[in-house]
């Protein structure tokens, strides 16, 4: 529009006018319920994230149906729990009537078990892997079988050790306990050719040993804290396994051997020792 020659800018209202005329059409499009114009200071203006969707809440687990149990069992439950009602009562009110109902459960109760004992006895006799009496023997004939095989297989296997171990007999001089072992030591020694190295803590020997080794800290790798100590070591792997403490019988010299020579047992009780505690030997 055009007056005396000038153009005539639009009036301030027009523009109100025109946004007014264009958000109501918006508004109209999107609907009087939108949260988009109740809430426009929300969402995506200050970068709020949608709410997460709800996920179904999953159905519970269905309960499983136990499955029936045997009439045996279920007689073996009554019967327990009418002995410890019975119990019951007659330790609280114990009057011949009670005592007397509690003691015919418990008869019949000791008849069963006996009945299973002596299938059970049966079973065994005619099952061998079930009879562990085959393997360690409770009868004097059986056991004197088995004491002089049990023996043999120790001394093969003291005899076999021999060949690449010996034993470490750590003392002190003035121990009587070291003095009374010894000589028991010297003899099984020389009886079953496992050499002893006799090591003193401190400095001093025995008649026995007279040649003993000073501790060169064999002691404190080996943690010991008592004598006599007696060790079994293989030179060729640099091993030690601990024997005992105190004086050892023969016998209990033997059967220690005989079960560190086993595997799951040596391995078990094996400790690895510096090379340096080794030095010198065999």
């Amino acid at each position: 529009m055009r007056s005396n020659g000038r153009a005539r800018s639009a009036p301030w209202w027009l523009g109100v006018v025109i946004v007014g005329a264009a958000g109501a059409s918006m508004a109209a499009d999107i609907g009087p319920d939108s949260t988009y114009w109740r809430r426009q200071q929300e969402g995506w203006f200050w970068y709020r994230d949608p709410p997460p969707a709800r996920l179904p809440k999953p159905a519970p687990p269905r309960a499983s149906v136990p499955a029936a149990q045997p009439p045996e069992v279920l007689a073996h439950a009554a019967l327990k729990a009418r002995l410890e009602q019975g119990l019951a009562v007659a330790t609280m009110n114990p009057s011949p009537a009670n005592v007397r109902a509690y003691l015919a459960l418990q008869t019949a109760a000791v008849r069963q078990a006996s009945t299973f004992a002596d299938a059970w006895q049966q079973v065994v006799w005619a099952t061998p892997e079930f009879d562990f009496t085959l393997e360690r023997p409770v009868n004097a004939t059986a056991l004197e079988v088995y004491d002089r095989e049990k023996q043999a297989a120790q001394i093969r296997t003291a005899e076999q050790l021999a060949r690449t171990h010996v034993l470490f007999f750590l003392f002190r001089s003035d121990c009587p306990y070291c003095q009374q072992f010894a000589p028991l030591l010297q003899r099984f020694e020389q009886k079953f050719g496992l050499p002893v190295f006799a090591i003193s803590l401190d400095g001093g020997t025995l008649p026995e040993f007279p040649r003993a080794r000073v501790d060169n800290g064999i002691a404190a790798t080996l943690n010991v804290t008592q004598v006599p100590a007696l060790f079994l070591a293989s030179p060729r792997t640099n091993v030690i396994t601990p024997i005992g403490y105190g004086v050892l019988s023969e016998t209990e010299l033997l059967e220690r051997l005989q079960a560190i020579a086993t595997p799951a047992s040596n391995a078990a009780a094996a400790t690895p020792s510096p090379p340096v505690a080794l030095a010198g030997v065999r």
